[in-house]
C-alpha cells in the first residue's frame, strides 16, 4: 500500500486522505484524489531531500491544527517539487536522486552568484543547455564530466560561483554581467564544489578537483532560474 514519510514515521496513504478529509482539505482546496496522490509522489520521491523533509513536517503539522490555509499552500508548493524533473530524462534523474542537498549543500548555501554568457540576461530566465541530461551517447551528464568540460558542451548543470568577490573578478575580466541568484526560490539540486568534503566525494580526477576549487565552483540543476531569484550586480 502506499505511504507517506512524515517526520514521525510512515503514515498509509489511506490515513493521510482521511487527515486531508477531517480537515476538509479536499473541499475546500479543491485538490481532487490524483491531484492528491501526485502530491504524495513528489513528497515520497523527494523525502531524502533536507529541504523537502521540512516541507513534510510542516505540512504535517498544518493537518494536525487543521490550517487550511497552510496546508493548501504546502500542497501547492509540494506539486512543484518533481516539476522541475519532467524537463529531464529519467536516467539523469535518477543519477541525481543519488545524492541529497543536504550531503551536497551542506552549509544550506542559499545565495550564490553568475556570470552570465552573452545570450544570457540579468532581466530572464536562466535555463541550461542540455534539455535532458544525456550526453551523446545517452548516458547521463556526471558532475565530473561538467566540470571537465565546463562551457564546450551543452550540460544540465548551471555553473556559478559560491563567492561573490570571484564571479565579479572574473565578470570584469570577461565583460560580463553579473548575478546574484537566490536558491531559495529555486526547485531542484545543488552541489557546492567549493567544499573539500562534496568536491572530493563527487569528483575522482585531481585536476577536476583543483579546478573546482579554484573556480569556487557551485552547480545547480533545474529546468530553469525564475526571473524573481535573479538579481543584477554588476
Amino acid at each position: 500500500m502506499d505511504s507517506l514519510i512524515f517526520g514521525k514515521g510512515i503514515v498509509k496513504f489511506d490515513s493521510f486522505i482521511a487527515e486531508l478529509k477531517l480537515a476538509k482539505v479536499i473541499k475546500e482546496t479543491g485538490l481532487n484524489p490524483e491531484e492528491l496522490l501526485a502530491v504524495k509522489n513528489a513528497f515520497e520521491k523527494a523525502r531524502t531531500l533536507a529541504k523537502d523533509e521540512k516541507l513534510v513536517a510542516e505540512l504535517e503539522k498544518a493537518i494536525a491544527e487543521n490550517d487550511v490555509a497552510k496546508v493548501k499552500s504546502l500542497l501547492e508548493e509540494g506539486k512543484k517539487l518533481a516539476d522541475w524533473e519532467k524537463a529531464f530524462d529519467k536516467k539523469f534523474i535518477e543519477y541525481l536522486n543519488q545524492y541529497s542537498n543536504s550531503i551536497t549543500n551542506p552549509k544550506g548555501i542559499n545565495k550564490v552568484w553568475r556570470v552570465l554568457r552573452d545570450d544570457q540576461s540579468a532581466y530572464s530566465e536562466i535555463i541550461a543547455k542540455s534539455e535532458n541530461g544525456l550526453t551523446k551517447s545517452g548516458s547521463p551528464f556526471t558532475i565530473e564530466g561538467h566540470v571537465g568540460t565546463g562551457s564546450r558542451t551543452e550540460t544540465p548543470y548551471i555553473s556559478s560561483f559560491q563567492d561573490k568577490g570571484m564571479a565579479i573578478e572574473r565578470g570584469l575580466k570577461d565583460g560580463k554581467a553579473v548575478v546574484e541568484i537566490d536558491l531559495t526560490k529555486v526547485e531542484g539540486h545543488f552541489f557546492d564544489l567549493s567544499d573539500e568534503m562534496v568536491r572530493n566525494s563527487l569528483i575522482k580526477n585531481p585536476r577536476t578537483r583543483r579546478f573546482a576549487q579554484a573556480s569556487s565552483e557551485f552547480l545547480i540543476v533545474t529546468d530553469r532560474i525564475p526571473l524573481n531569484a535573479i538579481k543584477p550586480i554588476k
